[in-house]
């Protein structure tokens, strides 16, 4: 794919291989019906994603979308904890260690360092302390109008404190809004 065109969202094809990952602990059946729900542009990357590679934003989004209808059967709650599954399956074994000797505080404020790992194009994430937790507030991001995006960045933050040992791990938004979204851990 290449460079990223300036506006253009793109996001790490390893999502892609710890989604293939997930679904590969349920019958076939499931899978295909994921991918029959997909457009034919978001297949390719959906059959054999490359970890390194860089895809537009609009793939994951029909990914999260298939994944909702399919998997969790529209049904957010479920959705939210195919999210959380995925993510901590995402977690690569060492990266889990260190969360593990991490505080709750440091894990957050990796968060826009994290982000710059997995995301390029438009958006940025800041964390600032606040009484009792902090605010994560990310901007410029347009696809938090998609709710998919919202309930997974929720479940992200969620399994983040959840191997620093948070428990449990309240994580709520504060604000949303078509590019940016609040929330408070």
């Amino acid at each position: 794919m290449g460079v990223a065109v300036q506006g253009r969202s793109e996001v790490k094809g390893s999502w892609f291989v710890t989604g293939q990952r997930v679904l590969a602990s349920r019958p076939d059946s499931v899978r295909d019906a994921v991918r029959a729900a997909l457009p034919p542009e978001a297949r390719g990357p959906f059959d054999e994603p490359l970890a390194s590679e860089w895809y537009p934003e609009e793939t994951l989004q029909a990914v999260l979308s298939a994944l909702y209808d399919v998997v969790a059967e529209g049904e957010p709650e479920r959705f939210e904890e195919l999210m959380e599954e995925t993510v901590e399956h995402g977690i690569h074994r060492f990266f889990s260690v260190v969360l593990k000797l991490s505080r709750p505080g440091f894990v957050l404020r990796q968060i826009p360092t994290m982000w710059k790992m997995i995301r390029r194009g438009p958006g940025h994430v800041r964390v600032e302390g606040a009484p009792g937790g902090s605010h994560v507030r990310y901007a410029d991001f347009p696809f938090f109008a998609d709710m998919h995006y919202r309930v997974l960045t929720r479940a992200s933050i969620r399994v983040l404190l959840r191997q620093a040992g948070v428990r449990p791990a309240e994580v709520r938004v504060e604000d949303w809004g078509p590019s940016h979204l609040t929330l408070f851990a």
